[in-house]
């Protein structure tokens, strides 16, 4: 049964009004909402880094297999230039004296970076290997050696 007040409007159903809230409220992201938000981007970086470490392995193993065609072109040039010889290992006193010279040396000024040391003394390999580390064609990304000058070696051996 339902009861009648004395306006005759039945009380089985009354409205209640929800509290006001601020605009500026209804807005605004709780703590908790903020936390779920940054532990998903958290797990999205740790599943993606793997794969952005894969990708940069390969561009610095493609930067070096380039540095290498570039290597190639300069020694084709050099031997373009000079009847078709190349450029050896590097011979040390008296034999650089005598013009046998590091192919690094000779291929420098076909990449770009000409090295030229007038000094034909033992002390001219300080000055040089300061030079050629400062010849990026020269320097491979992926097997870096700051002990050495260049990355790259040429097998001067006959036989």
């Amino acid at each position: 049964m339902r009861r009648q007040s004395a306006r005759g409007v039945s009380r089985a159903f009354t409205l209640v009004k929800p509290p006001v809230v601020s605009r500026r409220k209804r807005g605004a992201f709780t703590l908790v909402e903020l936390l779920v938000v940054i532990g998903i981007i958290a797990l999205l970086i740790a599943l993606l880094m793997p794969a952005l470490s894969g990708a940069r392995s390969q561009a610095m193993t493609v930067r070096c297999a380039a540095n290498l065609s570039d290597i190639g072109r300069a020694m084709q040039q050099y031997a373009n230039d000079f009847k078709g010889r190349i450029p050896r290992g590097y011979y040390y006193s008296p034999y650089y004296e005598k013009g046998h010279i590091l192919w690094a040396e000779a291929l420098s000024r076909y990449v770009g970076h000409p090295v030229e040391v007038a000094d034909l003394t033992a002390a001219r390999d300080p000055v040089m290997a300061e030079q050629f580390r400062r010849i990026e064609v020269y320097q491979c990304p992926v097997f870096p050696r700051e002990e050495q000058a260049v990355d790259y070696v040429s097998n001067s051996w006959m036989g």
